[in-house]
C-alpha cells in the first residue's frame, strides 16, 4: 500500500508528517523558498541538500545556479500550513527561490512529504465517482477531501496519482513516479478506463498510455458494456468527458 497499513505505523507517520508540516512553513533551518504566486504568494520551505538528494532536476538546477523554476502541473489554492515569512525572518537569511507558476501546491506538498517522510497518499480519480456530470464528480471529490482533512488534520491532503506522476516525472523522482503509476493502475475499472485512456496525461506520457491500453485490452468486453464507455462514445472520443479529469488537484476541500 502507498499509505501506512497498521495503526502503529500510521501513528509514527502521523508524527513525522506533523513535524514535516511545521518544517515546510518556517524559513529556518531551510534554505530554499518555493513560492506559488497564483496562491497569493504562499511559500513552502525546504532544504537544498534534501531536494538535491531526492531529485535530479533540483540537483541540476541548483548546480547551474537557477533561482526560478516553472513546474508543469495543475494548480490549487489548498495550502494548509503554508505561510509567508515575516521581514525579520528573512533578514540576512540566504536562500534560493523557486517560483512555481503552474503547479498545484497540494501536489507539491505531497511530493515534498514523500521526499522527507516516505509518506504519500493518493486521492480518488474524478473518473471513479459514479456521477453523470463533471460538477457532481467534483463535488464528491471535494467532500472526500474535506472529510479527510477533518479526520487527519496533521496530514497533507491526498493528491491525484496523475498529478503526482506528472510532477515526479518532471522532477525526475523515479520511485515516486512508480508509486503514482501503480496507484493509478489500481484505480482503473471498466467504467472509467475510457475516460482515462483518452485523458491528457495518457496522451502525453507513453508509460501511462501503455498501462491504459493494457487494461483496456484485458477488459475489452466489460469496458464496451460499461456506462462510461457508452457515454464517451456518445460525447465523442477525447471530448469534454475526458478533458478536465487531469485537474483533480484543482478541487478544493
Amino acid at each position: 500500500s502507498d499509505v501506512c497499513s497498521s495503526d502503529l505505523t500510521f501513528e509514527i507517520k502521523d508524527a513525522e508528517t506533523e513535524a514535516f508540516e511545521e518544517h515546510l512553513s518556517t524559513p529556518l533551518p531551510n534554505d530554499v523558498r518555493i513560492v506559488f504566486p497564483r496562491d497569493g504568494g504562499c511559500s513552502l520551505w525546504a532544504s537544498r541538500a534534501v531536494l538535491s538528494s531526492a531529485s535530479e532536476y533540483f540537483k541540476t538546477s541548483f548546480k547551474s545556479g537557477c533561482s526560478e523554476a516553472n513546474v508543469e502541473s495543475s494548480r490549487d489554492t489548498k495550502a494548509i500550513g503554508s505561510t509567508s515569512p515575516t521581514p525579520s525572518e528573512l533578514h540576512n537569511l540566504k536562500y534560493s527561490t523557486i517560483t512555481v507558476t503552474e503547479a498545484s501546491i497540494r501536489t507539491y506538498r505531497s511530493v515534498l512529504c514523500w521526499i522527507y517522510t516516505s509518506y504519500v497518499d493518493f486521492s480518488p480519480l474524478l473518473s471513479t465517482f459514479a456521477a453523470d456530470a463533471s460538477a457532481e464528480r467534483t463535488s464528491l471529490l471535494s467532500a472526500f477531501l474535506e472529510k479527510f482533512a477533518s479526520e487527519n488534520p496533521s496530514l497533507p491532503l491526498p493528491s491525484s496519482p496523475k498529478s503526482v506522476y506528472r510532477l515526479a516525472h518532471y522532477l525526475e523522482i523515479s520511485d515516486l513516479k512508480d508509486l503514482a503509476l501503480a496507484n493509478l493502475k489500481r484505480q482503473l475499472a471498466p467504467d472509467n478506463i475510457a475516460v482515462e485512456l483518452f485523458s491528457e496525461t495518457s496522451g502525453r506520457y507513453k508509460e501511462v498510455l501503455e498501462v491504459m491500453v493494457e487494461f483496456a485490452v484485458a477488459q475489452t468486453r466489460e469496458m464496451k458494456e460499461s456506462a462510461g464507455w457508452k457515454a464517451m462514445m456518445a460525447s465523442g472520443v477525447g471530448g469534454d468527458r475526458a478533458r478536465g479529469t487531469d485537474r483533480e488537484d484543482d478541487v478544493r476541500a
